[in-house]
């Protein structure tokens, strides 16, 4: 299953995130990519990111669904207009790569 988040909502992305740990959990292969606004809930500064949510905890969704296997990877070119390649969680990967989860995946879901 390919997870695609490109919503900057702290919810929303935690919601998918716990998604792909739900399936995970199921026995199911997930990937997660991140693009646009949701990058700045996984930028590692604080200040300019949106990932130090108490009510939506991102860290520990994404650690989660991290030790059940899972990969979240992220838009370089997404981290690059935000001047940063600190994105925490994330493998900084090219679009190429989103173009191929899409394309392996039985299902992708939209975030």
């Amino acid at each position: 299953m390919g997870i695609v988040i490109s919503s900057g909502e702290a919810e929303t992305v935690w919601n998918a995130l716990r998604l792909g740990v739900a399936a995970e959990s199921k026995g199911d292969s997930v990937v997660v990519f991140v693009l646009s606004k949701a990058v700045d809930v996984f930028i590692k500064d604080a200040a300019r990111g949106k990932n130090d949510s108490t009510k939506f905890d991102i860290r520990k969704a994404s650690i989660d669904f991290l030790s059940n296997g899972g990969d979240i990877y992220t838009c370089a070119t997404c981290a690059k207009m935000r001047n940063t390649e600190n994105v925490e969680m994330c493998t900084i990967t090219s679009i190429f790569d989103l173009y191929g989860i899409i394309k392996q995946s039985k299902k992708t879901v939209y975030f």
